[in-house]
């Protein structure tokens, strides 16, 4: 029996699949403002996020990647609201 876990986005398409790929755990960083996180690491695979607490709202966080930085913005009615994001690689 396959065990595993998949996401799909709104149309449909497969987003993670694990049983295709491994994760690696990097780091995790806490705020409460808008800032960014450099890690050398980042560029040695496909990077992932999660949040905590977790949200589905696009206007209270916003993550991104580009090379080896980590760059979130927080909505400005979240100012003063501490998240965490827990930070990897995939492959």
């Amino acid at each position: 029996m396959t065990a595993g876990l998949q996401t799909f986005d709104a149309a449909g398409r497969l987003l993670l699949d694990t049983s295709t790929y491994c994760g690696r755990f990097l780091g995790r960083v806490s705020f409460s403002a808008s800032g960014s996180l450099v890690d050398a690491r980042l560029t040695e695979g496909m990077p992932f996020y999660m949040t905590a607490p977790l949200t589905t709202q696009y206007d209270l966080l916003d993550v991104s990647f580009s090379g080896n930085t980590l760059i979130w913005n927080v909505g400005i009615n979240y100012f003063g609201t501490t998240f965490t994001i827990f930070y990897g690689l995939y492959g």
